[in-house]
């Protein structure tokens, strides 16, 4: 329900985008924070859902094909806004993808959960594991600030920090680089700039596998996780810098 309710908070403000910026710069603003509300619970309540619902063997490749997924959206909104501002203007692409709620929400509704698998807390000190197991599963959220204090928290922000530093970096920049540079027409954009995100749901997914498949065959999480998030993002975002 968590999910339900901020799909159809950003829908709402997806859909007020136009009139928001026909009134002025403020009532923009706001329209895009609400937007953002609805859309920061997403991935929490996603995975939460994961963790509740997905044997612990398996829950990265699950995590892996939901990265996928959002990245072929992002794709498929990239391939067919130009034509939707070609033919009807910007406004629309707001319209059509806000509406798309409408089409979600009752096949989401309907679905009932398991919940049967509760989260686990891993083999640690005793007093890092008891504040741990106090936070993860008591479930009463007396004590959030409690995550502050624990190192894996700050790294998880770090590494999604310089995640979505390339990736909205990458999101805003290539259709005006494609634009630009090499003078492709509004129309057209959309071909090329979908295939980065083509790419990365692809390879999201197969990491997620890559990853599972590791851990079972006894590499340590910590291990796991330092080489597919650290050490590829860098390359990766070294190349992009190459490249400019």
């Amino acid at each position: 329900m968590v999910l339900a309710a901020g799909v159809a908070l950003w829908s709402l403000f997806t859909y007020a985008t136009p009139a928001a910026a026909a009134a002025g710069t403020l009532p923009l603003l706001l329209s895009r924070v609400m937007l953002g509300v609805g859309e920061g619970v997403a991935f929490p309540s996603i995975h939460s859902l994961i963790a509740r619902n997905v044997p612990v063997q398996n829950q990265t490749t699950a995590v892996g094909i939901v990265t996928a997924a959002s990245y072929a959206g992002t794709a498929l909104a990239f391939g067919i806004s130009p034509l939707i501002i070609s033919n009807f203007g910007w406004e629309w692409v707001f319209y059509s993808f806000a509406g798309l709620a409408l089409l979600w929400l009752p096949l989401w509704l309907p679905i009932q959960t398991v919940d049967k698998f509760q989260p686990q807390v891993a083999a640690q000190p005793a007093a890092a594991a008891g504040e741990a197991a106090e936070i993860a599963v008591s479930g009463d959220g007396s004590r959030p600030w409690a995550l502050l204090r624990r190192r894996e928290v700050w790294a998880i922000c770090a590494t999604q920090y310089a995640q979505s530093w390339g990736m909205y970096g990458l999101l805003n920049w290539l259709p005006t680089f494609f634009s630009d540079f090499y003078h492709v027409q509004l129309s057209d954009l959309g071909s090329y700039t979908l295939l980065p995100y083509v790419f990365q749901g692809g390879l999201g997914a197969a990491t997620g596998f890559l990853a599972d498949y590791l851990i079972r065959s006894g590499w340590r999480v910590g291990t796991v996780r330092k080489i597919l998030q650290v050490r590829c993002l860098s390359v990766c975002l070294s190349l992009c810098g190459y490249q400019r």
